[in-house]
């Protein structure tokens, strides 16, 4: 008879290892490369409005006992699980960061890093101790994601924080010293908060999903700290979490021989965004723009585009008809619409004015979407690349196709796109020079003494 208390205490056990042990340095580079994306698109929604309404609805008292955090952008500390809710609803409401489009089908680093970078700037831990605890975390995500998808994902479930949420507590558990009983319990009740629907896309309750997943994360591994207990099988039994998404209890052992072998955020890697919008969309943008710029054709010249997509890809870009800037990065009409009269697709291009405008209006309306099952998917059961047909008025077709998004392993972005999309980000607070020069130490993470001090410079400017 299974024991899932063992298997799920050994699977603990199993993090703990992870998480102590060496790690190489490519390894480290790029976790250290997601974290620096993570604080870019986390410092450029610090003060969108949606991210100020979250702001006045928390405690406005400065915490007066236990650790703080300071709010991405603002001088103004917060409660660590606060500080992980606020920063990470921050980083995803521009839908800017990163995305795991083979295993988990989710936003890994948005949830894990928000949760570490609270807990790690409380205790100015070193910056690797935070690439540590977030590599393991991540990995969390996208191992549980290879076990419940395509299944929970198609289902409707919003995995960034179904899984986010593990993977945070996970994280958290780590930083906060939990032993193997310790972290399998705070499993167990991450495992009871995971919530969020795909329904909810194009509205602030994504990245406010995104935020408590991160915040319950925290608390996860706080209530195990403080002696709570969850049930055993909680996360891999039946009942429990896989179970509940996949259909079936998972064979442990098979988890622990994967953990960490490779790390999946190397192998096969996790999407660094190239556009502020949903990545089903980012095929398509990318060959319109590249035939675009090939051909040296003018929006007014386009007849129709048509777009070959999963069959999947509806289900998630689902505001075809968008009214509002959030909508527009879940619709690959007005995403395209947006991006051929821009001829790019930058944070700025997203604004309810130019949603409404008539230009983008009526270009949408040549977009045409179809469906073909035959697009090459990756273990998660939704295929990412498309093929794309842009017709002129004087009726010559251009055609380009893709199996894989921009920012993937297999079309990775340059240093210099990445140094680029960073400073885009960043750029309400410090100039190009100052922004390149603290991308350059983000990408040093392993070398920081502590993350506190790093967050110090992360401040200068920030209060505006």
């Amino acid at each position: 008879m299974i024991s899932y208390a063992d298997t799920e205490a050994d699977i603990a056990a199993c993090m703990l290892t992870c998480f102590a042990g060496e790690k190489p340095a490519q390894v480290l580079a790029v976790a250290a490369e997601h974290l620096a994306d993570l604080l870019g698109v986390m410092m450029a929604g610090a003060h969108h409005p949606s991210s100020l309404k979250l702001l006045s609805t928390l405690d406005e008292r400065t915490p007066q006992a236990g650790a703080t955090a300071r709010a991405a952008g603002h001088r103004r500390s917060l409660s660590l699980q606060q500080a992980a809710l606020f920063n990470a609803f921050a980083a995803h409401v521009h839908d800017f960061d990163d995305d795991d489009t083979i295993m988990s089908l989710s936003h890994p680093t948005v949830t894990v890093g928000s949760a570490c970078l609270a807990l790690c700037e409380a205790a100015n831990a070193p910056g690797k101790t935070l690439l540590d605890a977030y590599l393991v975390g991540v990995e969390t995500v996208m191992r549980l994601g290879k076990l419940v998808n395509p299944r929970h994902y198609l289902a409707g479930w919003h995995a960034t924080c179904t899984l986010g949420v593990v993977g945070a507590a996970t994280a958290a558990g780590l930083l906060l010293g939990l032993n193997a009983v310790q972290l399998r319990h705070a499993l167990g009740f991450a495992a009871s908060m995971a919530g969020g629907l795909r329904s909810n896309f194009g509205s602030d309750a994504k990245p406010m999903q995104t935020g408590l997943a991160a915040a319950h994360g925290i608390m996860a591994a706080r209530l195990a700290a403080g002696g709570l207990t969850s049930t055993p099988g909680s996360l891999l039994g039946p009942g429990g979490l896989v179970d509940i998404f996949a259909g079936t209890p998972p064979a442990g052992d098979a988890l622990i021989a994967s953990f960490g072998r490779p790390f999946a955020l190397v192998e096969p890697g996790v999407t660094i965004k190239a556009y502020p919008c949903c990545t089903c969309s980012h095929a398509a943008v990318a060959l319109l723009l590249e035939i675009m710029a090939a051909e040296g054709l003018e929006p007014q010249q386009i007849a129709a585009i048509d777009v070959d997509v999963d069959p999947a890809t509806p289900g998630i870009l689902i505001h075809p008809q968008a009214g509002t800037a959030m909508e527009a990065k879940f619709s690959l009409p007005f995403s395209l619409a947006i991006a051929a009269l821009a001829g790019h697709l930058n944070l700025a291009d997203f604004s309810d004015e130019t949603v409404g405008s008539a230009r983008v209006r009526r270009l949408a309306e040549k977009v045409r979407i179809f469906t073909d099952d035959r697009l090459p998917k990756g273990v998660g059961g939704v295929a990412l690349g498309c093929r794309l047909r842009l017709t002129t008025l004087d009726g010559v077709r251009h055609a380009r196709a893709t199996d894989v998004e921009p920012g993937s392993r297999s079309w990775r972005l340059s240093r210099p796109a990445l140094e680029h999309k960073f400073a885009d980000c960043v750029k309400a607070y410090w100039p190009p020079d100052e922004a390149s020069a603290l991308f350059a130490l983000l990408l040093k993470l392993e070398e920081t003494a502590g993350i506190g001090s790093l967050m110090d410079k992360l401040s200068p400017g920030a209060g505006r």
